[in-house]
């Protein structure tokens, strides 16, 4: 039920366990902080797009509360998709508990060096450009940030969905060898690549696999915990269709969130010394 940290297969980016650990530490970090919330999609979960049979996906989101301030980290881990239907398009978010009406103003999104579009056979190529989500507010106590909103989509949509890591097997090419011709050639093609995967070589270069948005937030009491998130939601592919591309949530048990921060802190701070002896 876990967000799972993925060993890298790949020679030239060896482990990259700086950037991959903090993104799944933090994930995991409610053992520490009441105010950081994981949620997940149960393993298992698939979706029904239009024309489609059913397709797996796998998600999942950090949401850190600081002050008026929310930190959005969303993850796709399916790895080399098939088709849109496995892309993460938006996140419905119904809170309880506020001290006044929601309210919700985007600060920052994804721009640099993740916008993947994928060419011949699904060779990536990496962009930068603004991924234009939005925050809608739909009511005093329900959001989403979304691509593909229940109000239309975002000025880049249907583009702009978030995309997981390609196919391990091709090594340094880094390549979405499974991607159908929609995600090759079709007006979705251009993605936000996140994995939560940095890459320091090949096609991907540069790239943090971080799907990372700050909002400014009224309306949120002192301390966001659990009891204060009434229902989370998970949207896939481009089309809006709560009853068959979107997932509820769920959340890891605490106890064994409490024992994998822990691993993977361990592992962190071991490859930080390592790295530091090297120098």
């Amino acid at each position: 039920m876990l967000l799972s940290l993925r060993k890298t297969h790949r020679r030239t980016c060896t482990l990259r366990l700086g950037t991959a650990v903090i993104l799944f530490a933090t994930a995991f970090s409610v053992v520490s902080s009441a105010s950081t919330l994981t949620f997940i999609t149960a393993p298992g979960s698939t979706v029904l797009p239009t024309g489609s049979g059913p397709v797996a996906v796998s998600a999942g989101a950090t949401l850190t509360f600081s002050g008026s301030s929310l930190t959005i980290q969303l993850f796709n881990q399916t790895v080399n998709p098939c088709c849109d239907g496995q892309m993460v398009s938006g996140i419905e978010i119904t809170f309880a508990g506020l001290t006044s009406a929601l309210g919700s103003t985007i600060s920052t999104q994804p721009t640099t060096n993740d916008i993947v579009t994928l060419g011949t056979g699904g060779a990536p190529t990496l962009s930068s450009s603004p991924a234009g989500w939005l925050d809608n507010v739909y009511s005093t106590t329900q959001m989403a940030l979304c691509e593909i909103c229940a109000t239309g989509n975002g000025p880049n949509g249907p583009r702009h969905m978030i995309i997981g890591d390609p196919n391990p097997a091709t090594g340094t090419s880094e390549t979405y060898s499974g991607a159908n011709n929609g995600l090759k050639n079709g007006n979705v093609n251009g993605y936000i690549l996140g994995g939560g995967t940095a890459y320091n070589a090949g096609p991907l270069n540069g790239a943090t696999g971080a799907a990372l948005w700050t909002l400014n937030m009224t309306g949120m009491p002192a301390n966001v915990t659990y009891a204060n998130i009434a229902s989370f939601r998970f949207f896939f592919g481009s089309a809006y269709d709560v009853g068959n591309q979107s997932i509820l949530a769920e959340t890891p048990e605490p106890g064994a969130a409490a024992m994998i921060a822990g691993g993977l802190l361990l592992i962190a701070a071991g490859a930080w010394k390592r790295r530091r002896n090297t120098r």
